[in-house]
């Protein structure tokens, strides 16, 4: 015997599973039906098909659950093979024992043609019910398997499978023709109909964070999250929480988050496409019992298990917002871009040195925009104004003392792609010659310039920004979050190191536009330039401690974003 149970047949990407957990308004309890379930007194079964329910029907014999059929029209005209399939269904219901039994159809024309075959049946749709705001239109391409997606401001393609029928009935209604095969039909009523959504007694949002290089992706969300907890007028109704597989998960539990820690097939040793499926089905459990408003992911692409969870019955209710910089390097696989279209919204954070980015986010993306808007924001940086130490201040909290001469921070990036072996030594000697100290951050992923060196000073700093005041001058590498936090909000002399073997981010083009600006200087270190003369022109400026003049931070990348959040997750919509 099972316990009380939800089960929905899910035969491959029927649209029709996922519309009916909409409609049914399908909990936490929900789970999708396998080959391998058997059923108990308690279940109540859901077959979205007859088809399916063939498959099943020696399971369902004598186990006392409650079983629903949603008989289905032909999915293709002329409709050859249903009258069969009516017959072989009448047989069944005459023989079936041990089990409850209902038939059901998707909408008025259907259950009329089915009741007319001699099978007992009732539509799964009022027609009272309904009520889902929609923004526009979807028109059935029955040929090319997919939609176009018609409203004030969008004309696009979808295909059919790309995404849960269900989130698109909340923003789009169905539009079939006569001409379009009945089951189309039935299912663009049905989708029509579903419940209007009721606003939510608290807002959740699951940021999904990617093991990236550094800390780009999981410093940009959390200054998101900051700034939705910000905007709610009673931040206890705002719950966020993080899907991570970031090896700094300890930086968001100290913020106050709750943490999903995750492991990748690399982290694991397993092979992708059984990881991928076990992750598949542990993110779709999550969606279903916490039911988040909002899923956000930052990366280079939304990754499959989150598209794959999210066309499953019960996983409608989440909007999905990708973060995407720009700068890609001008060789990097765009081939991702075509995950816009299981967006609801794309947004960039801003870049100072955009103007220079070389790679495809630059240009028109050549792939259907499908349901999403993109949406530019100014930069998001973490840490502001407000939040930096005086100088006594944050010397005293580094426990690197008063008046001890120049200092320079380092900060060279993620230890997984930055080279600072190459220019350390030539660092640290010129530094001597120009009677500078070196402070070398260590950040949860930084590389260490060298191995057990007692004689470095180091300090462990996250974020950076609020202690600049501290030092004298940095060298720093270019990724988006050092530049920004150093270009806003720091005005002493500031040498960029850009890592060039990084895979996606252009850290060069970012340098070499901060020092056409007047910025910032830039130390190309893996192109063989002239080292040694470059880092003494550096150490000198720092020694004059000459203010450098650098943009003002006008707009906060971070509001914007949580804005546009908050916006399109209060739009109302299907339940």
């Amino acid at each position: 015997m099972t316990g009380a149970r939800l089960l929905i047949d899910f035969a491959g990407s029927d649209p029709v599973a996922g519309l009916l957990a909409a409609q049914i308004g399908a909990d936490g309890t929900l789970q999708t039906v396998t080959a391998s379930h058997t059923f108990g007194p308690q279940d109540t079964v859901w077959f979205c098909s007859q088809n399916g329910f063939f498959d099943a029907v020696d399971r369902c014999q004598s186990t006392g659950a409650t079983v629903n059929v949603i008989v289905r029209r032909a999915a293709k005209s002329p409709a050859r093979h249903h009258p069969l399939q009516y017959d072989l269904l009448k047989t069944l219901v005459a023989k079936v024992s041990g089990f409850s039994l209902r038939l059901f159809a998707l909408g008025e024309a259907a259950a009329t043609e089915i009741r007319a075959s001699g099978l007992e049946c009732e539509p799964l749709v009022s027609p009272q019910g309904g009520g889902a705001q929609t923004f526009g239109r979807a028109e059935f391409n029955a040929s090319q398997s997919r939609f176009r997606l018609l409203s004030e401001n969008r004309d696009s393609v979808l295909d059919f499978d790309a995404i849960n029928w269900a989130r698109l009935a909340r923003d789009y209604r169905l539009s079939a023709v006569q001409e379009d095969p009945p089951d189309l039909i039935d299912i663009a009523e049905f989708a029509n109909r579903l419940p209007a959504k009721q606003p939510a007694d608290r807002s959740d949002f699951l940021f999904v964070t990617p093991n990236g290089v550094g800390l780009g992706h999981l410093t940009r969300q959390l200054a998101i999250a900051k700034e939705l907890q910000n905007a709610s007028p009673d931040p206890d109704q705002v719950k966020i929480a993080f899907w991570c597989f970031s090896r700094a998960a300890t930086i968001i539990q100290r913020a106050g988050y709750s943490v999903f820690l995750r492991h990748n097939a690399d982290h694991l040793g397993a092979d992708t496409p059984p990881w991928q499926q076990w992750e598949t089905q542990a993110f779709a459990h999550h969606l279903r019992h916490s039911r988040p408003t909002a899923v956000i992911a930052d990366g280079s692409r939304i990754e499959p298990f989150i598209v794959d969870a999210m066309k499953q019955p019960g996983c409608h209710h989440a909007r999905l917002f990708w973060i995407r910089r720009g700068m890609w390097r001008a060789d990097a696989d765009d081939r991702s871009l075509a995950d816009v279209r299981f967006c609801d919204r794309v947004l960039i954070p801003g870049d100072l040195a955009s103007a220079a980015d070389p790679g495809a986010t630059a240009r028109s993306n050549p792939h259907p925009a499908g349901l999403s808007s993109l949406v530019t924001t100014a930069p998001v940086v973490l840490s502001k104004p407000d939040d930096r130490l005086t100088r006594r201040a944050a010397r005293r909290a580094l426990g690197i003392g008063i008046g001890r001469g120049k200092t320079c921070l380092v900060s060279l990036g993620g230890e997984a792609f930055a080279r600072t072996s190459i220019i350390h030594d030539k660092l640290i000697e010129a530094a001597r010659k120009a009677r500078v100290r070196l402070i070398w951050a260590q950040s949860p992923m930084a590389a260490r310039p060298s191995v057990d060196n007692d004689n470095e000073e180091r300090v462990s700093l996250y974020p950076v920004t609020p202690y600049l005041a501290a030092f004298d001058g940095v060298v720093a590498a270019t990724g988006y979050n050092t530049f920004h936090e150093l270009m806003l909000q720091c005005t002493c002399p500031v040498l960029f190191v850009p890592t060039t073997n990084e895979r996606l981010d252009d850290q060069a083009a970012r340098a070499r536009f901060a020092s056409e600006q007047g910025w910032a200087e830039i130390l190309e270190h893996e192109t063989g330039e002239e080292e040694e003369a470059k880092l003494d022109a550096f150490f000198q400026q720092l020694r004059q401690s000459q203010p450098v003049s650098r943009p003002a931070l006008r707009r906060d990348g971070a509001i914007e974003m949580a804005t546009e959040i908050l916006n399109a997750t209060t739009a109302r919509g299907t339940s």
